[in-house]
């Protein structure tokens, strides 16, 4: 078994699935990314670690009875404090879903949201680090913002996190990428011209695959729906949207190499 590589501070750290059927899920995910699903209880309903290679690279729960909570991925970004990282988020003008809380002793993880609405997880480890593989096959290994305001959104992570954006070119008027410690964290994309007015400011997972067209097909034989690409994210890969049998939304990418 490999050895798990964690997500740093200011990183992105654990998708989590929240869906309305987790044995569908099962079945879906294991289909398409070959996730081995290990389910631990809880006083709630099980809690499905989703692994490869022996390792932790996501987790999926089901919804319970609230009916306007519809199937999504979620992900979390490391902290160190979840507390002080919510209170960060109010003062840049956006809001708290949810307030830290402890669990079980893993650690602490509060839901935020930011200003152009979308939301987003504050993990504060203690005893389970996230994900322990990340940019290898069927991980994790982009994620992007697809936002309305592309420089309020770009203040505002830079402020929480300390994300350095690309400088603006004549070519490329709002970044999209960030950066941190000379790695990237993930990108963000301007809504406007590619989704219907209305639609709510989203983080997307993207997981690794060989090739995004044959997997979106693959998709699709397992009850899945290709939503869009193949589209090309300049300098990271080719990617496709998904959205699972139960309606939750994600990204298939072939990264580029080196």
């Amino acid at each position: 078994m490999r050895e798990p590589a964690y997500a740093p501070l200011g990183h992105f750290c654990w998708p989590e699935l929240v869906t309305s059927d987790i044995e569908a899920a099962k079945r879906f995910y294991g289909t398409l990314f070959r996730w081995e699903a290990v389910d631990l209880p809880t006083p709630t309903g099980a809690y499905t670690l989703f692994r490869v290679d022996g390792l932790d690279v996501a987790a999926a729960h089901e919804k319970g009875s609230e009916k306007v909570l519809l199937p999504h991925w979620n992900v979390s970004v490391a902290v160190e404090n979840a507390a002080d990282a919510a209170a960060k988020v109010v003062a840049l003008g956006g809001k708290v879903l949810s307030s830290p809380m402890d669990i079980g002793g893993l650690g602490r993880k509060a839901f935020v949201q930011d200003p152009g609405g979308a939301p987003l997880g504050l993990w504060q480890s203690q005893s389970h680090f996230g994900a322990g593989l990340f940019g290898a096959l069927n991980t994790l290994g982009w994620t992007g913002l697809d936002t309305w305001d592309m420089k309020e959104a770009d203040a505002f992570y830079r402020g929480l996190f300390g994300w350095e954006s690309e400088p603006e070119a004549e070519d490329r008027p709002t970044p999209e990428v960030w950066w941190l410690n000379n790695s990237r964290v993930g990108g963000l994309r301007a809504m406007s011209g590619r989704f219907d007015k209305g639609t709510p400011c989203h983080w997307m997972n993207h997981f690794v695959v060989k090739d995004c067209v044959a997997s979106a097909r693959r998709a699709r034989a397992a009850g899945g729906e290709l939503l869009s690409g193949p589209t090309e994210i300049p300098g990271v890969g080719r990617c496709s949207v998904v959205r699972d049998p139960a309606g939750a939304d994600f990204a298939v990418i072939s990264l580029l190499k080196g």
